[in-house]
Formats: structure tokens, sequence, C-alpha cells
């Protein structure tokens, strides 16, 4: 059996009240990336009673953030950007269970849990008084599957599978109250603004069971959910 907790965390940040003047880009970027695979499996033989069972459990954490504090004051000769973008890797749960005997139980459960957060903000009565483009994105892409396999053969036989998947992050792009955008009183302009946040998921839950004997019996359930929200 399996069980395993994977935090990350990421940040990029300017300070509250520093002042930054360039003449080129001016790029707060955070960018974080995980990936696990797993693999739990269990095999017994018996004589009469044959019983395995494989259990994985893996939670994922990942926290991503880059911010602009408040009362900061940015002019770029080019772009101001602060971008946040948390990546959960194709990452891959499985559990494998066999079992062969007069009677047998064969089990297997996988179950991957992803909180996959990306934040991208600009503080309280922060200044960009300067910039082509002043862009803040946030963005959260994750891939998770989780599989299992239960088999079982003898003369009493069952097979039990059950898998799950869940992602439940957020990607999350904001400016705070008083942000001032462009300064055209000294000359200085911001063409254009863009704030967005995006997320990307694809989630799998696949559940096999097999059992072969004069008596025999099977179950198997997958449940696959993203409740990711921007």
């Amino acid at each position: 059996n399996t069980a395993a907790n994977v935090t990350h965390s990421t940040t990029a940040s300017i300070g509250s009240s520093v002042v930054v003047d360039a003449g080129g880009d001016i790029t707060v970027d955070a960018d974080d990336i995980t990936e696990v695979d797993v693999i739990a499996g269990a095999v017994a033989l018996g004589g009469f009673y044959g019983v395995g069972g494989a259990v994985a459990l893996v939670n994922l954490m990942s926290r991503t953030n880059a911010t602009v504090g408040s009362s900061a004051d940015l002019s770029a000769g080019d772009d101001v950007t602060v971008d946040a973008k948390g990546t959960v890797n194709e990452s891959i749960l499985q559990t494998i269970a066999g079992t062969a005997g007069q009677i047998s139980l064969g089990a297997a459960f996988a179950k991957i849990l992803s909180d996959n957060d990306a934040t991208a903000s600009v503080g309280n009565n922060a200044k960009i008084r300067k910039a082509d483009q002043f862009q803040v994105l946030a963005e959260n892409y994750s891939n998770i599957q989780a599989e299992s396999y239960g088999a079982s053969v003898g003369a009493g036989a069952i097979g039990v599978s059950l898998a799950e998947g869940r992602e439940t992050g957020t990607a999350a792009a904001s400016l705070g109250s008083g942000v001032d955008v462009a300064d055209e009183a000294n000359g200085k302009t911001v063409n254009d603004v863009l704030v967005q946040a995006k997320a990307s998921n694809y989630v799998q839950g696949y559940a096999v069971a097999a059992a072969g004997g004069i008596i025999s019996g099977t179950g198997s359930s997958a449940t696959a959910k993203a409740n990711a929200n921007t």
C-alpha cells in the first residue's frame, strides 16, 4: 500500500513600495511544474484462500504566486507582465492486485487528488506608469490519471477495482483597489491591459475488474472530476 503527500510552492514578486524603471520589459514570472508516477501492486497465491489488495492514495498540492506588492511603482520601455503558471504534468497512479485460490478476492483502489492553484495579483495602490502591454495572467494546467486493476481466479472468485481522480485547483488574476494605470500627465502611457485567468484540466479514472471460476463476481467503479475555478 502506498500513500504520499506532495507539496510544491513557487513564488515570484516585486515587494511593496518598490520603484522599478526599466528600459525594456518588467516580468514577474512564477512557473511551477509537478509530476508524479506511482505504481502499487499485490499478488496472493493460496491453496484454498487467496486474498490480495493494493491501495494507493496520492495528494498533490501546488501553489504558484506572482505578485506586485501594494504601492509599487513600475515603468517599462516595453511590457509589464505578472504571470503565474501552475502545471501538473501527466501524473499517473496505478494499482494492480491479483489473487488465485479455491476462494479468492483481488481488490485494487487508486485515488489521486490534485489542488493546483495559480494566482497573479497586483496590490492595492500600485502604479503602472508606462508600458506597451500590461498583463496579469494566471494559468493552471493539470493532467492526472488514476488506474486500478483487480483480478481473481478460483472456484469462487471476486475481483474489485476502484479508481478516482479529482482536480480542485483555481486560477485567479486580479488588480487591487486603487491601482493606477498610465501617467498621462507626465506623458507616460499604457497601450494595452489584459487581466486573465485560465484553467485547463484533463482528469481520468479507469478501473478494470476480472474474475474467473465456477462462481465469480466483479465490481468496478471509476470517477473523474475537475472542479477547477477561475
